[in-house]
């Protein structure tokens, strides 16, 4: 079944704007994807509206026009794309998963579309994005009960996460189950297993700290829950394909705050 074809990046950046109010007209030659990082936008579509806010996923069909009314100004990541898919506009939270967070930033690591290799490195990311939209949108079916014993271990990591100590074999007795069918269910809810969620975690407060200049690699390190710098930092590489030294020397452009 057809689902998603990109035949070409057009454009990676960051957006900010001090308008209060603004339209687009449709059909556009690109569709466009956002995260936005901060602030609250209200867009008007003939079907009805959508709310934006901080940590929301945003995809824009390119036949679609729209007014934006701006209610807290803020900031977004921003890619355009050329092809066919069969998702239409939509928005979807994101606030409970860091990984999305993770991989616009590490598109903004290849936004010189200039180079071949960044544009193969863009559109690898940019699939990896879509396929979860699909995956949030075909998530497994567990049972309530379940899914509510999951939901709160879930917010267990978020208040805890930095915590050095926190291991993620013990939480399966949070939830009375086998650490094996624990980790299965909140695949299944969360689309990732649960060290990998708390990885993740853990990388974008260390993104944060490091874009913000509060601190340096090895204090980030420490203070988001990661006792071995060495290994943070191979961490971090492979999440936004630059070392935590290099994002925190670029932390003066606006794009990685």
């Amino acid at each position: 079944m057809f689902q998603t074809i990109i035949t070409s990046i057009s454009s990676i950046y960051p957006y900010h704007t001090s308008r209060k109010t603004w339209e687009n007209i449709g059909p556009r030659k690109h569709y466009i994807l956002s995260y936005q990082l901060s602030g609250c936008y209200v867009h008007e579509f003939s079907f009805g509206a959508l709310s934006v806010k901080t940590d929301t996923l945003f995809l824009i069909d390119r036949n679609d026009s729209y007014s934006v009314k701006s209610l807290d100004s803020g900031d977004s990541i921003c890619v355009s794309f050329s092809g066919e898919t069969n998702l239409s506009t939509m928005t979807h939270d994101c606030s409970g998963d860091p990984r999305i967070r993770n991989l616009f930033r590490k598109l903004l690591q290849y936004r010189n579309l200039l180079s071949e290799s960044n544009c193969c490195d863009a559109m690898a990311v940019l699939y990896e994005i879509i396929s979860f939209i699909y995956k949030s949108k075909e998530r497994e079916y567990v049972a309530p009960d379940t899914t509510g014993r999951i939901r709160e271990v879930h917010r267990y990591i978020l208040e805890h996460y930095c915590d050095p100590n926190l291991k993620i074999a013990a939480l399966s007795g949070r939830c009375h189950i086998s650490p094996k069918y624990f980790r299965e269910l909140f695949r299944k809810i969360y689309g990732t297993t649960p060290t990998q969620y708390l990885i993740d975690l853990r990388l974008n407060a260390a993104a944060e700290l490091l874009a913000e200049g509060i601190a340096g690699v090895s204090e980030a390190a420490e203070i988001v829950g990661f006792s071995d710098v060495y290994y943070f930092s191979k961490l971090f590489k492979k999440r936004f394909s630059c070392t935590p030294s290099d994002f925190r020397a670029a932390a003066h452009l606006p794009y990685l705050r």
